[in-house]
């Protein structure tokens, strides 16, 4: 399956957020994409939730082939705290056919022994099919406090005291810690033009 530029870079971009591992979620999800098509034919896309550091990054990524305007007739939530470790990391697919997860549900429950948090049809009014095969949120704050972080870095902090003080910096002023990176950012001289 070839996914699209944006989703690939959104995708590069969430892994290194999240992972030191090396995670690569474009090729876990393209692999997923494949697996969940064959498995239910009217497969719509998908929204994958993931908090990083506070802050939450979604990306919602719609079939090329999904009818614009369309409705999901079916959705199935799937936390992902097992495998990222926060409790509120998730995926919902959506579907057109109504009941098209009931199986995949199943499966999933009794597979990661997920018994009530597998969700069936709460989502259905979460897809919204537009124009956009892909929407992104959250990539551009998570940037922003990671370059942030680098700058306190500079300055002769470790990675996990310039972490730190961007918290304490959020905290003492009542700020998110988005905008508290913004404002060591704009401490910054500004860069000579090329």
């Amino acid at each position: 399956m070839d996914l699209p530029d944006d989703l690939l870079v959104a995708l590069a971009a969430l892994s290194d957020a999240i992972s030191d591992d090396g995670t690569d979620l474009a090729a876990i999800l393209a692999v997923l994409r494949d697996d969940l098509v064959a498995a239910v034919p009217s497969y719509l896309g998908l929204r994958l939730t993931v908090i990083s550091d506070g802050n939450r990054t979604v990306i919602d990524a719609r079939e090329p082939t999904a009818p614009i305007g369309a409705g999901a007739g079916a959705s199935v939530r799937v936390p992902l705290g097992t495998v990222t470790g926060a409790v509120d990391d998730d995926i919902v697919f959506y579907a057109a056919a109504p009941h098209a997860f009931d199986d995949l549900a199943g499966d999933a429950r009794r597979l990661f022994g997920l018994d009530g948090q597998v969700q069936v049809d709460h989502h259905l009014d979460g897809f919204d099919s537009t124009d956009d095969s892909l929407s992104v949120r959250g990539l551009e704050q998570q940037s922003t406090i990671n370059q942030a972080i680098g700058v306190l870095i500079d300055r002769g902090h470790t990675p996990q005291q310039a972490s730190d003080e961007l918290a304490r910096r959020a905290q003492s002023d009542g700020h998110s810690l988005h905008r508290s990176a913004q404002l060591v950012l704009s401490e910054l001289p500004p860069r000579a033009a090329p």
